[in-house]
């Protein structure tokens, strides 16, 4: 078994969280899920792509709570310019919570 950087495992279990949907999700779960994974990935390449470039030893937590604050910000952004309405705000909330717990 190969062991992963903790801020790589990190972001494969928020994915597999929102992959979890695919098959086994309502139709409403489902689309927020792809919702949140589209600004999850925009949002982890950046993420990711400063991790890597960092010198200063273990950057892990840095980096997950870098992470967490840039994905929660592109979600409220997209709401603000009204990207999302009525339900959908609340599911893309509640979602984003639910996985954020895992």
């Amino acid at each position: 078994m190969i062991l992963k950087p903790p801020f790589e495992q990190y972001l494969q279990d928020k994915e597999a969280f929102l992959d979890g949907f695919i098959d086994a999700g309502s139709e409403q779960e489902l689309f927020a899920a792809s919702y949140i994974h589209g600004h999850l990935s925009l949002v982890a390449a950046n993420v990711f792509g400063l991790a890597e470039t960092d010198t200063n030893g273990d950057v892990n937590a840095k980096y997950i709570e870098r992470f967490t604050a840039e994905l929660t910000t592109s979600i409220d952004d997209a709401i603000n310019d009204k990207e999302l309405l009525g339900d959908d705000i609340n599911d893309v909330k509640d979602m984003l919570k639910r996985m954020f717990l895992k």
